[in-house]
């Protein structure tokens, strides 16, 4: 019985699949979750919520939408918005290409990324 977990990988700053909409994958994947939010995706969680509230986009020369720089949001925010990429990043449907990777391997990639 193969117990391999799918990794998509995701770089925020690659180009989003939609690319004549989104300025960028960051973008693509905010946008989209913000979309399910409105739509009835209910989040508990205090913190994210605050940290999605620093988010905002605009609508750039080339008439895709683009966030904010992340830099920007740590500055008003006083960190990183790990919580919320973390949450968006959850609800993205990639088009990639997975990669396979036992639990094992997953879980120590996880790790790096969160702090317990």
């Amino acid at each position: 019985q193969d117990k391999s977990i799918t990794v998509n990988p995701i770089n925020f700053g690659s180009s989003a699949i939609e690319n004549t909409k989104y300025a960028n994958k960051r973008a693509e994947m905010y946008m989209t979750a913000m979309d399910k939010i409105r739509n009835g995706f209910y989040i508990e969680d205090d913190d994210i919520k605050n940290e999605l509230s620093y988010m905002s986009y605009k609508i750039n020369g080339s008439g895709k939408t683009q966030l904010e720089s992340k830099s920007l949001v740590k500055e008003l925010l006083g960190h990183s918005p790990d919580s919320a990429d973390a949450l968006v990043l959850s609800m993205y449907d990639t088009e990639e290409k997975p990669i396979y990777q036992s639990p094992n391997e997953s879980l120590n990639i996880a790790l790096k990324f969160v702090s317990i």
